[in-house]
């Protein structure tokens, strides 16, 4: 950014006009949402402004430490889909291409990359990345911290889950939160972990609760909305905002139920959708819900872990890494899918194929045998989260138009069996 540009982001009353603005504006899928824009909003100002030291994370690093010590977390990938969803994209993949990364890579790396180039982001304090599902991010990571020349901290998770695993891993969390106090001249207390836990089990509570309204048919909800939530799940767990956030979702479902408002009137077909989404322009959200379909639960919004114990704060943060569904075998993915599919009443699956992205897409072609084998139809939707180049609008639309007619075909003969006097050949 220029110097104009970071010279505003250090003052204060661009964050209020851009607070009025968003308090204001419509087009907010829920309430929700308004309030985690305005929360980040508030995050954005402490970040530019300095108000706290800055720590920049990856996916799956437990904040709650980071809340514990009063400190600032900045989940870079987060920021870049908001830059896609702004259009600023193509700007950041491009200087990070210059500066010669693949274009194979990860779009979000590499605009995480591109934007440390142009010095769009806060600079950090500290690193601190997770190899939990992604060998890219602590390799993205090991570079900033030469660029910015500041400590770096990553979390090797292990993919087996056993004792030693997660003492192991337990372990490291502890180092991270006691390094992290030193550098930053902060004190880690057992009030403030137990204050960050509290924080982070009331918003699960709450998520669990508007998961559980996402039952309901019609589906109250459409999971493309959902997947806006991002801030809440990295970088918003153990703060008092993401109970604000995830409360407001849950009661507004609620009532939504109460008064049998579908987001798709009449919804023909219930999908599950795995993985991330597009944070760009797309027209197949339109198409899917002009032919009746809904996007009903997304696997991104399961809660996979258990409550948190502030008597055992790094076993417990451990075993709540160690849940995730994706972690280690591919299996323990297939039957939470198989599960999501069940619980949420699901008529198909949609699996959208971001480029790059090696854990989730290796194992797709072993799910689909498995779950075709099972009964359940699975798109693979190739495209890319961030950059256009990597999404084909004719194709994937015409793929998805041969996956409802399967649908529709597979619905046709379900209402056949159940009523045999309906059928082909049936006399009047």
């Amino acid at each position: 950014m220029n110097r104009l540009a970071r010279a505003l982001l250090r003052q204060r009353w661009p964050y209020r006009l851009a607070g009025l603005y968003l308090a204001t504006r419509r087009g907010y899928a829920c309430r929700a949402l308004r309030t985690m824009a305005l929360a980040g909003l508030d995050q954005a100002r402490a970040w530019y402004r300095r108000e706290r030291p800055v720590v920049w994370t990856t996916a799956f690093v437990p904040t709650e430490i980071l809340y514990a010590l009063d400190l600032n977390p900045f989940a870079v990938e987060v920021a870049t889909a908001l830059a896609g969803s702004l259009g600023l994209a193509p700007r950041l993949l491009a200087a990070a291409e210059q500066a010669w990364y693949s274009a194979d890579l990860c779009a979000f790396h590499r605009c995480a990359l591109g934007g440390a180039l142009l010095d769009y982001w806060p600079r950090p304090d500290a690193l601190v990345a997770s190899s939990h599902l992604c060998d890219g991010a602590p390799r993205l990571f090991h570079n900033l911290a030469q660029w910015y020349g500041v400590p770096l901290w990553i979390i090797d998770v292990p993919t087996t889950r056993s004792a030693g695993a997660a003492a192991y891993l337990a372990e490291q969390l502890a180092e991270l939160a006691g390094g992290l106090a030193r550098l930053t001249g902060r004190r880690l207390t057992g009030e403030g972990l137990a204050r960050a836990f509290r924080h982070s089990n009331e918003a699960r509570s709450w998520l669990l609760a508007a998961n559980r309204w996402r039952r309901a048919d019609p589906a109250v909800f459409a999971g493309q909305r959902a997947l806006d939530f991002l801030w809440v799940g990295f970088m918003g767990q153990g703060s008092p905002a993401a109970v604000r956030v995830y409360r407001e979702y849950a009661t507004e479902l609620a009532r939504r139920v109460a008064r049998g408002q579908g987001v798709v009137p009449q919804a023909k077909y219930r999908l599950l959708w795995l993985h991330l989404k597009p944070y760009y322009p797309v027209e197949f959200w339109r198409f899917l819900s002009e032919a009746g379909a809904v996007v009903a639960f997304e696997e991104f919004s399961e809660v996979y872990w258990p409550e948190l114990v502030a008597e055992k704060p790094w076993a417990s943060l451990a075993q709540k890494m160690q849940s995730h569904f994706a972690l280690g075998s591919w299996e323990r993915r297939l039957n939470t899918i198989k599960r999501l599919v069940r619980v949420y009443r699901c008529d198909g699956v949609i699996h959208f194929a971001h480029w790059g992205c090696r854990q989730s897409n290796g194992p797709v072609r072993l799910i689909k045998e498995e779950l075709q084998a099972a009964g359940i139809p699975l798109l693979i939707l190739p495209g890319d989260c961030l950059d256009r180049r990597h999404y084909a609008v004719g194709q994937n639309l015409t793929r998805l138009a041969a996956f409802l007619e399967l649908l529709e075909e597979r619905r046709r003969g379900a209402a056949a069996r159940d009523n045999p006097e309906q059928g082909p050949g049936a006399s009047g």
